[in-house]
């Protein structure tokens, strides 16, 4: 199970997600085999933003977090679709990082995603770096504790710059999702 993570820096969590968007709710990463997942919500003068957190541990084939399987959206879904997809820097935990950044096509709603991935306490944005990472830590006994990071929210009408309140809440809450996915680590050894 993980634990609720604490707002930050202004952003405060609700407990009623995205209400008045209810498109949301039919919209979650396609990842599975997870240990323990977490979907909280936060908000902050006005903007909603959603934290999506998957927990992997003792991974093996179909538990795994880094797989062809485990993506934002399947082609298959009908109701959501990526239709853009880069790369952004924000802050984590106190430092620059990059992020993959995907734009999500729904019903009613676009969404503006951000993924990253924690392996042992690092984060990446590159699904490469982190089965290297998850490899190398298992190779010197360090476990294969692991986690998907998905920050999104809803692209207003207006079109305003969506990846700048993302890259605020990251800024912000990271240094939270940091000594929670540690904190959750820790507590299995």
């Amino acid at each position: 199970i993980l634990a609720a993570v604490a707002g930050a820096d202004g952003w405060t969590a609700t407990t009623a997600p995205f209400a008045a968007v209810a498109e949301l709710a039919s919209w979650t990463p396609r990842y599975l085999g997870y240990t323990a997942e977490l979907r909280q919500s936060f908000a902050k003068d006005g903007r909603e933003v959603g934290l999506y957190v998957a927990y992997y541990r003792q991974q093996e084939r179909g538990r795994e977090l880094v797989t062809s399987r485990n993506v934002i959206v399947t082609s298959e879904d009908w109701r959501w679709k990526q239709v853009a997809r880069s790369m952004v820097d924000v802050e984590w935990n106190g430092g620059p990082i990059g992020a993959e950044s995907l734009e999500l096509a729904g019903p009613a709603v676009d969404l503006e995603v951000l993924r990253l991935y924690w392996v042992q306490g690092r984060v990446t944005a590159s699904p490469y770096v982190a089965k290297a990472r998850l490899a190398w830590s298992r190779l010197f006994g360090g476990g294969d504790d692991a986690a998907l990071i998905v920050a999104y929210t809803p692209k207003p009408a207006s079109r305003d710059d969506t990846k700048a309140v993302l890259r605020q809440f990251l800024q912000g809450v990271s240094p939270n999702v940091d000594r929670m996915l540690n904190a959750t680590r820790e507590a299995s050894q």
